[in-house]
């Protein structure tokens, strides 16, 4: 892909998160502030601030996406609970879905029950996107191919690494693993303990589409033409 060449292109492909347990209605708005005049893609923030986030992204006529999370952190909701949270989430405004995939089926082998209640997620969430969290650090190699094949199948639109809330975030390796296997057939969303430009970037070279962050300001902070043209070597080479 091409990289984003300044600060403000590379936060039009950032999520910008707010998914701590506690967080307030003024951290709220300020992280929709942030994500609107820095140009986020998004901002992504927990299914109870859905009607207050859209209300402040409508005032400021943004077209910063609402993105919310589903089954989140642990993904181990019944397929009617994060059922209902999309139903609930959709009505209220929410423009797009992160749902985690319930791993305790997955671990246990049930891939076919693990792909029909995504089928069902992705069905009940359109038009809106669905980007399925498969938690690579939970994953070995081998089972984080199988999670991908599923999540193609499944109809979701992104397959998407960490919820932050893991035992570690993501890696350069996870997101080579991921392209080896989707290729251009559904997109990948990094995120899980990014901080700086040169791991936003790192990330992107290796094949993420898009990335989700909650230090967003800080990783634009740290970018700069000299790291770019660093990275736009790599590329090359």
């Amino acid at each position: 892909m091409k990289l984003p060449a300044t600060g403000r292109e590379l936060a039009n492909l950032i999520d910008h998160t707010l998914l701590k347990p506690h967080v307030t209605i003024a951290d709220l708005r300020n992280a929709i502030e942030f994500a609107h005049n820095f140009n986020c893609r998004g901002v992504c923030i927990p299914p109870f601030f859905v009607e207050k986030a859209r209300e402040f992204l409508d005032k400021l006529c943004s077209k910063t996406r609402l993105v919310t999370v589903i089954g989140f952190p642990l993904g181990f909701h019944s397929v009617n609970t994060k059922i209902s949270e999309i139903a609930f989430c959709k009505a209220l405004g929410a423009d797009e879905f992160d749902v985690v995939m319930n791993i305790n089926l997955f671990k246990s082998g049930d891939f076919e029950c693990v792909l029909d209640e995504l089928k069902k997620i992705v069905k009940i969430a359109h038009p809106c996107p669905v980007k399925v969290i498969i938690e690579t650090a939970y994953l070995t190699s081998n089972e984080i191919k199988k999670a991908c094949e599923i999540v193609i199948k499944s109809g979701a639109k992104y397959v998407k690494t960490c919820t932050g809330f893991g035992p570690r975030g993501v890696t350069k390796d996870d997101i080579i693993l991921i392209k080896q296997v989707v290729k251009n057939r559904i997109k990948i969303k990094a995120s899980g303990g990014i901080k700086t430009a040169a791991q936003a970037l790192e990330l992107l070279v290796s094949g993420a589409d898009i990335l989700g962050a909650s230090r967003t300001k800080q990783i634009l902070d740290t970018f700069s033409p000299q790291l770019l043209k660093r990275f736009e070597k790599e590329q090359i080479n």
